[in-house]
Protein backbone atom coordinates (compact mmCIF):
# COMPACT_ATOMS: atom_id res chain seq x y z
CA UNK A 1 0.00 0.00 0.00
CA UNK A 2 1.27 3.48 -0.87
CA UNK A 3 -0.02 6.74 0.64
CA UNK A 4 1.01 10.08 -0.86
CA UNK A 5 1.78 12.72 1.77
CA UNK A 6 3.16 16.12 0.79
CA UNK A 7 5.26 14.87 -2.08
CA UNK A 8 6.39 11.75 -0.27
CA UNK A 9 5.20 8.20 -0.53
CA UNK A 10 4.66 6.05 2.54
CA UNK A 11 4.96 2.36 1.78
CA UNK A 12 3.69 -0.51 3.89
CA UNK A 13 6.65 -2.82 4.53
CA UNK A 14 6.80 -6.31 5.97
CA UNK A 15 9.76 -7.58 7.99
CA UNK A 16 9.69 -11.33 8.35
CA UNK A 17 11.11 -12.85 11.52
CA UNK A 18 10.82 -16.58 11.09
CA UNK A 19 7.08 -17.19 11.22
CA UNK A 20 6.44 -13.70 12.59
CA UNK A 21 5.74 -10.89 10.15
CA UNK A 22 5.74 -7.36 11.49
CA UNK A 23 4.14 -4.49 9.59
CA UNK A 24 6.04 -1.19 9.48
CA UNK A 25 5.95 1.93 7.35
CA UNK A 26 8.78 3.26 5.22
CA UNK A 27 8.72 6.82 3.93
CA UNK A 28 10.78 7.77 0.90
CA UNK A 29 10.94 10.52 -1.68
CA UNK A 30 8.36 10.06 -4.40
CA UNK A 31 11.17 9.86 -6.95
CA UNK A 32 12.69 6.79 -5.31
CA UNK A 33 11.72 3.63 -7.15
CA UNK A 34 10.56 1.24 -4.38
CA UNK A 35 10.63 -2.34 -5.59
CA UNK A 36 11.26 -5.85 -4.43
CA UNK A 37 14.64 -6.56 -5.97
CA UNK A 38 17.02 -8.79 -4.02
CA UNK A 39 19.70 -6.41 -2.73
CA UNK A 40 21.54 -8.38 -0.07
CA UNK A 41 21.58 -11.90 1.26
CA UNK A 42 23.98 -12.86 4.01
CA UNK A 43 24.58 -12.90 7.76
CA UNK A 44 23.91 -9.91 9.98
CA UNK A 45 27.40 -9.04 11.21
CA UNK A 46 26.51 -6.04 13.34
CA UNK A 47 23.51 -4.07 14.55
CA UNK A 48 22.88 -0.51 15.72
CA UNK A 49 19.93 -0.42 18.06
CA UNK A 50 20.08 3.38 18.30
CA UNK A 51 19.47 3.87 14.59
CA UNK A 52 17.56 0.60 14.01
CA UNK A 53 20.06 -0.56 11.40
CA UNK A 54 21.70 -3.88 10.55
CA UNK A 55 24.92 -4.55 8.68
CA UNK A 56 24.84 -7.21 5.98
CA UNK A 57 27.93 -7.85 3.86
CA UNK A 58 29.36 -4.54 4.99
CA UNK A 59 26.25 -2.55 4.05
CA UNK A 60 24.18 -0.75 6.67
CA UNK A 61 20.44 -0.86 5.99
CA UNK A 62 17.43 0.31 8.02
CA UNK A 63 15.40 -2.29 9.90
CA UNK A 64 12.76 -0.16 11.53
CA UNK A 65 10.03 -1.74 13.61
CA UNK A 66 11.96 -4.72 14.97
CA UNK A 67 14.41 -5.40 17.76
CA UNK A 68 17.54 -5.54 15.63
CA UNK A 69 19.49 -7.45 18.28
CA UNK A 70 17.34 -10.48 17.46
CA UNK A 71 18.78 -10.53 13.94
CA UNK A 72 22.45 -10.58 14.92
CA UNK A 73 24.14 -13.61 13.34
CA UNK A 74 21.05 -14.57 11.35
CA UNK A 75 21.05 -14.91 7.57
CA UNK A 76 18.66 -12.35 6.11
CA UNK A 77 17.43 -11.39 2.66
CA UNK A 78 17.11 -7.64 2.08
CA UNK A 79 14.82 -6.54 -0.75
CA UNK A 80 14.13 -3.14 -2.19
CA UNK A 81 15.85 -0.73 -4.58
CA UNK A 82 18.85 1.55 -4.95
CA UNK A 83 17.92 5.16 -5.60
CA UNK A 84 19.65 7.65 -7.88
CA UNK A 85 22.02 8.64 -5.06
CA UNK A 86 23.14 5.07 -4.53
CA UNK A 87 21.25 4.66 -1.25
CA UNK A 88 19.35 1.51 -0.31
CA UNK A 89 15.55 1.86 -0.23
CA UNK A 90 14.47 -1.19 1.76
CA UNK A 91 11.04 -2.69 1.21
CA UNK A 92 11.46 -5.99 3.07
CA UNK A 93 13.88 -7.82 5.33
CA UNK A 94 13.33 -11.55 5.63
CA UNK A 95 14.90 -13.49 8.47
CA UNK A 96 16.02 -16.82 6.97
CA UNK A 97 16.09 -18.49 10.35
CA UNK A 98 16.21 -21.95 8.80
CA UNK A 99 19.57 -21.20 7.14
CA UNK A 100 22.71 -21.82 9.20
CA UNK A 101 25.51 -19.61 7.92
CA UNK A 102 28.75 -21.43 7.15
CA UNK A 103 31.67 -19.32 5.95
CA UNK A 104 32.84 -20.38 2.50
CA UNK A 105 29.71 -22.46 1.89
CA UNK A 106 26.53 -20.47 2.41
CA UNK A 107 25.69 -18.45 -0.73
CA UNK A 108 25.62 -14.68 -0.37
CA UNK A 109 24.26 -11.95 -2.63
CA UNK A 110 25.51 -8.36 -2.86
CA UNK A 111 24.11 -5.48 -4.90
CA UNK A 112 25.55 -1.99 -4.65
CA UNK A 113 27.46 0.84 -6.26
CA UNK A 114 31.05 0.27 -7.35
CA UNK A 115 33.32 2.61 -5.37
CA UNK A 116 36.61 1.51 -6.93
CA UNK A 117 37.87 -1.15 -9.30
CA UNK A 118 41.17 -2.78 -10.27
CA UNK A 119 40.57 -4.58 -13.54
CA UNK A 120 44.10 -5.99 -13.56
CA UNK A 121 43.46 -8.01 -10.39
CA UNK A 122 39.72 -8.47 -10.95
CA UNK A 123 38.79 -6.89 -7.63
CA UNK A 124 36.33 -4.07 -7.00
CA UNK A 125 34.88 -2.43 -3.91
CA UNK A 126 31.20 -2.04 -3.01
CA UNK A 127 30.42 -0.21 0.21
CA UNK A 128 33.77 -1.03 1.81
CA UNK A 129 33.64 -4.71 0.81
CA UNK A 130 36.09 -6.12 -1.74
CA UNK A 131 34.61 -8.34 -4.42
CA UNK A 132 36.87 -10.73 -6.32
CA UNK A 133 34.97 -11.17 -9.58
CA UNK A 134 37.57 -13.17 -11.52
CA UNK A 135 35.47 -16.35 -11.25
CA UNK A 136 32.40 -14.45 -12.45
CA UNK A 137 33.84 -13.10 -15.70
CA UNK A 138 31.91 -15.70 -17.69
CA UNK A 139 28.74 -13.89 -16.61
CA UNK A 140 30.06 -10.35 -16.91
CA UNK A 141 31.18 -7.91 -19.56
CA UNK A 142 34.29 -6.50 -17.91
CA UNK A 143 33.96 -3.18 -19.74
CA UNK A 144 30.55 -2.67 -18.11
CA UNK A 145 32.18 -2.49 -14.66
CA UNK A 146 33.04 1.08 -13.71
CA UNK A 147 33.09 3.37 -10.69
CA UNK A 148 29.56 4.59 -10.01
CA UNK A 149 28.03 1.59 -11.74
CA UNK A 150 25.42 -0.52 -9.96
CA UNK A 151 26.44 -4.18 -9.93
CA UNK A 152 25.21 -7.39 -8.37
CA UNK A 153 27.12 -10.53 -7.39
CA UNK A 154 26.39 -14.05 -6.14
CA UNK A 155 29.15 -15.93 -4.37
CA UNK A 156 30.55 -16.86 -0.98
CA UNK A 157 32.41 -15.20 1.85
CA UNK A 158 35.19 -16.82 3.87
CA UNK A 159 36.69 -15.77 7.21
CA UNK A 160 37.47 -12.26 5.96
CA UNK A 161 34.11 -10.56 6.37
CA UNK A 162 35.18 -7.70 4.13
CA UNK A 163 35.73 -9.81 1.02
CA UNK A 164 33.30 -11.66 -1.24
CA UNK A 165 34.30 -14.16 -3.91
CA UNK A 166 31.80 -13.91 -6.75
CA UNK A 167 30.74 -16.82 -8.92
CA UNK A 168 28.24 -14.83 -10.98
CA UNK A 169 27.44 -11.19 -11.46
CA UNK A 170 25.76 -8.49 -13.48
CA UNK A 171 26.50 -4.82 -14.12
CA UNK A 172 23.53 -2.60 -14.91
CA UNK A 173 23.84 -1.32 -18.47
CA UNK A 174 22.81 2.20 -17.51
CA UNK A 175 23.18 1.99 -13.76
CA UNK A 176 25.54 4.87 -13.06
CA UNK A 177 24.54 6.52 -9.82
CA UNK A 178 23.40 10.09 -10.35
CA UNK A 179 21.90 9.40 -13.78
CA UNK A 180 19.01 7.05 -14.49
CA UNK A 181 20.54 4.01 -12.83
CA UNK A 182 17.94 2.89 -10.36
CA UNK A 183 17.79 -0.75 -9.34
CA UNK A 184 14.23 -1.96 -9.51
CA UNK A 185 13.44 -0.52 -12.93
CA UNK A 186 14.80 -2.05 -16.11
CA UNK A 187 18.40 -1.50 -15.10
CA UNK A 188 18.90 -4.82 -13.36
CA UNK A 189 17.36 -7.73 -15.19
CA UNK A 190 19.25 -10.89 -15.73
CA UNK A 191 20.15 -13.07 -12.71
CA UNK A 192 17.82 -15.36 -10.79
CA UNK A 193 19.65 -14.92 -7.51
CA UNK A 194 20.79 -17.76 -5.25
CA UNK A 195 19.52 -21.28 -5.82
CA UNK A 196 18.41 -23.23 -2.77
CA UNK A 197 17.58 -20.24 -0.58
CA UNK A 198 14.24 -19.64 1.02
CA UNK A 199 12.20 -17.11 -0.89
CA UNK A 200 14.86 -16.30 -3.49
CA UNK A 201 14.49 -18.78 -6.33
CA UNK A 202 11.74 -17.97 -8.77
CA UNK A 203 11.58 -14.28 -7.96
CA UNK A 204 13.22 -13.39 -11.26
CA UNK A 205 14.96 -10.52 -9.57
CA UNK A 206 17.83 -10.76 -11.98
CA UNK A 207 16.68 -13.17 -14.61
CA UNK A 208 19.14 -15.05 -16.74
CA UNK A 209 21.91 -16.41 -14.53
CA UNK A 210 21.15 -19.08 -12.03
CA UNK A 211 23.54 -17.78 -9.41
CA UNK A 212 25.23 -20.10 -6.94
CA UNK A 213 24.02 -23.65 -6.33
Amino acid sequence: MCVETAGKATYAVAISLGALVLGISLTSAASAQASNEMLLRGPVDSVNAGTSQIQVLGQWVPARGVTVELLRGHVVAVKGAIDARGAYVVSQIQDLSSVDYVAGSTPVHLTGTIASINKSSGVLVVGGVSVDYTAALHTLVADDLAVGQIASFDGVRYSDIKKVYAAAGLAASRGVVGTDGVVGTDKMAGIRGVVGTDGVVGTDKMAGIRGVV
